[in-house]
């Protein structure tokens, strides 16, 4: 929520650099989570890769909105899902498939 209140304060040049910068901010919080030692680390890394992904969703949304014409605005929109749930569920598959190594034993 917090990113989504950030969010309000982009402009059509600067939504490119934030989605950046946020894509940036979920990729360090990650590897500060994987690398935390105690579990307050842990929290503000989930704080900030919260409001990054907050910021990065304002921007795709904005810069989708503002370049696909009206006429195929909600094909553009279902295809991006599309291809987020796609990758998503390839993803969770990919364990099963490495040789020798399981997700859940």
């Amino acid at each position: 929520m917090l990113g989504s209140l950030l969010g309000r304060k982009l402009t059509e040049r600067t939504e490119p650099l934030w989605l950046v910068l946020g894509a940036a901010g979920i990729a360090v919080s990650g590897a500060g989570i994987f690398l935390a030692w105690t579990f307050p680390v842990v929290l503000v890394c989930l704080l900030v890769m919260g409001m990054s992904d907050g910021i990065t969703i304002v921007a795709e949304q904005g810069i989708m909105m503002r370049r696909s014409p009206d006429a195929v605005r909600s094909r553009v929109t279902a295809g991006f899902e599309a291809l987020l749930s796609i990758g998503r569920d390839r993803s969770a598959a990919a364990p099963d498939r490495a040789p020798g190594r399981r997700a859940f034993p």
